[in-house]
């Protein structure tokens, strides 16, 4: 595949559509609830594009998201766009390491 050479960038908005359009397809049968997209520079100062996918089960396998990865670049580099892409998972439900100290004691009797 080729990319059109320049620093054309697709806008916040629609790099968040396109993230969300892929990331519905690919995650749909692990409950994909939504995404946080974040727009950063590497450590050489390079745009990134750092992507969160909230799941409602977690992956056991991560090359759905290295392919994820992979298609948002894909379509970001078709329109001019070079940035990487970086994506990661979390769990939407609750670890019990995440329940504040009255959750936790809820129940204990006195």
């Amino acid at each position: 595949m080729k990319a059109i050479k320049g620093n054309a960038m697709v806008s916040n908005e629609e790099t968040v559509k396109i993230v969300e359009t892929i990331l519905s397809e690919l995650l749909s049968a692990r409950n994909f609830v939504d995404a946080d997209v974040n727009f950063l520079e590497d450590f050489d100062g390079e745009p990134i594009v750092r992507v969160t996918a909230r799941l409602k089960e977690p992956l056991h396998n991560s090359e759905v998201l290295f392919q994820a990865a992979d298609e948002i670049r894909d379509r970001l580099l078709k329109r001019g766009d070079e940035r990487f892409v970086f994506v990661q998972q979390v769990s939407s439900t609750p670890d019990l390491d995440d329940l504040t100290d009255e959750e936790s004691t809820e129940g204990d009797v006195q």
